[in-house]
């Protein structure tokens, strides 16, 4: 049986921007059509102020500031509630500041960073005129790097559920403030070591080298909004990174960006009979809403739905054998989401699977934990523990 328990942690760290805009109602989303002067202050309007929390973490010996934490780039839409019409929108690099007014009513405030600005994922600022717009923008796993996650935010509740921001009438100067807690939109699992301990102690004499660990059917795609809207992922996508397997011939083209967030492949790490290798590697996905239950037998995939796997890849006695293990999900229904951080030791007891993408019951045990007391950002993060 596996219980999973959830603890929530939402980073509110540094006031990174300032943001406003104008208090006429626009009948027209057109950027153009949005003055560029502030009318005086009326009864039906109120100053906002929108602060983004700074994203920080600091897990697996990765350096928060170079790799995980910074920013270059910020794009901020926000739309009428009621209507999804585009009331401002606005692209900034470095820190920007700025206060305007906007009409008292609900609005729906979203910010993403690190977004591509060229090729095929380019996010063009001046075409969203509309929420709609806003939920139909993708990118592509490979969009992100160390030093460049992509990244999005909202307006959240205490539980971390999207909700509109409402304006009150200020007077003055007073303004309201509307936090934002940036998330990542891959989740990142950090494997913190392995330790042999195989049962049969003639196998316990080979020798035995941790070759890799990396990733297997992985989500090529997310989008910015829908993918953490009430907790729910668009699972049409069709192309994954190393399906069934990275040796697998027929899986999806996997970059060298790719391959440097879901696998490390030169580990070459000598391992004695009851010796732990403290590894502390890092890998990073997007969320994969698959259950187990609907994963089906590598001979009848067809590219619709499977488990995301961590494949540990060793080689005994100069022959290759393979251990993965697919990723926990919070519970039956939902996936560990994105911003999320896990870590797994794993411990093996037995000759593994010649195959990448299957299993054999007994040869490896997992323990999945917090990957921190204090996460840092990644305001996910799951306690995993299996009970035999």
């Amino acid at each position: 049986m596996i219980h999973i328990s959830r603890i929530h942690i939402c980073a509110g760290l540094l006031a990174g921007f300032l943001l406003a805009v104008s208090c006429t109602r626009l009948l027209e989303p057109a950027v153009s059509a949005i003055p560029e002067e502030e009318p005086a202050l009326t009864e039906d309007c109120g100053r906002i102020r929108i602060i983004v929390a700074d994203p920080h973490t600091k897990v697996g010996g990765i350096d928060y500031n170079r790799d995980e934490k910074p920013v270059g780039r910020w794009a901020f839409f926000i739309f009428e509630h009621s209507s999804g019409h585009l009331v401002y929108r606005g692209e900034v690099t470095g820190e920007p500041a700025a206060t305007k007014r906007l009409l008292t009513g609900q609005y729906d405030i979203e910010v993403i960073a690190n977004y591509p600005v060229s090729g095929q994922d380019a996010v063009h600022i001046s075409s969203i005129g509309t929420r709609e717009d806003f939920e139909a923008l993708k990118v592509s796993l490979g969009q992100n790097t160390l030093g460049s996650f992509v990244m999005a935010g909202t307006t959240e509740d205490a539980d971390g559920k999207r909700i509109p921001f409402t304006v009150v009438k200020s007077d003055g100067d007073d303004a309201q403030e509307a936090d934002i807690c940036l998330n990542r939109l891959v989740s990142k699992v950090v494997v913190s070591g392995i330790t042999r301990n195989f049962t049969n102690p003639s196998l316990g004499s080979k020798p035995l080298t941790v070759k890799g660990i990396y990733l297997t059917n992985v989500y090529t795609q997310a989008r910015y909004a829908s993918d953490y809207a009430n907790g729910e992922l668009d699972t049409s996508r069709s192309l994954w990174y190393n399906a069934l397997g990275w040796h697998k011939e027929g899986s999806a083209s996997v970059s060298e960006t790719v391959d440097a967030l879901v696998g490390e492949r030169s580990i070459n790490r000598t391992l004695s009979q009851g010796e732990t290798a403290d590894l502390n590697v890092s890998l990073y996905f997007f969320p994969n809403p698959t259950r187990p239950s609907t994963d089906v037998p590598s001979s009848e995939w067809t590219g619709t739905a499977r488990c995301t796997r961590l494949v540990i890849w060793v080689q005994v006695d100069g022959r290759d054998y393979y251990y993965p293990a697919t990723l926990p999900k919070e519970d039956a229904y939902a996936p560990i989401g994105r911003n999320s951080v896990f870590s797994v030791h794993c411990t093996l007891l037995a000759l593994g699977s010649q195959e990448e993408d299957d299993w054999i019951p007994g040869a490896m045990e997992v323990s999945f934990k917090p990957a921190l007391k204090n996460n840092g950002g990644w305001d996910n993060v799951y306690s995993v523990s299996e009970e035999s």
